[in-house]
């Protein structure tokens, strides 16, 4: 017991600030999607984490951030403008959006941003530092995060 334990508290470890970029093709519809699939780990964050996706026929021309967030009660409900800096300039981006689930004991907040231009995640898998303002909240990317930008670009690039 102690043993399984031990495995099961270094497997959670390695799983903190991590999530699964997986593509997939819809034989039906003919459409490529590209995403980030969090793992649970990533809600015991302090701040909203980052969740990315894009769907496309031919080849991807935008992509989506979601940063998303779990909290004791409604937190950007009325407030969730979004602006993002990578190395201190401005990302374009659309208006933000905002959706939540009400759960037991807590909130989960969606704060999408749509249709962003590829060459904003060219920007973004430059930078050495991406900084990211929802209303008053400012946080940095961490690591995890970066990479997994890096591994959504590449994705997105892969051929079929």
């Amino acid at each position: 017991m102690k043993r399984l334990f031990s495995i099961l508290t270094i497997f959670l470890f390695f799983a903190v600030g991590f999530a699964d970029v997986e593509r997939k093709y819809d034989r039906f519809t003919k459409k490529t999607t590209v995403s980030t699939k969090p793992v649970a780990s990533l809600f015991m964050k302090d701040r909203p984490f980052l969740c990315l996706t894009a769907e496309f026929k031919d080849k991807p021309s935008y992509f989506h951030i979601m940063f998303i967030t779990e909290q004791d009660d409604w937190e950007y409900l009325s407030c969730h403008m979004t602006y993002i800096l990578a190395d201190d300039l401005p990302v374009k981006t659309s208006d933000a959006t905002h959706e939540g689930s009400v759960q037991s004991g807590s909130v989960i907040e969606f704060i999408m941003i749509n249709l962003i231009p590829l060459k904003s995640l060219d920007q973004l898998c430059k930078a050495k530092k991406i900084e990211v303002k929802i209303c008053n909240d400012v946080f940095e990317l961490d690591d995890e995060e970066k990479q997994d930008l890096k591994d959504f670009k590449a994705l997105l690039n892969e051929k079929p």
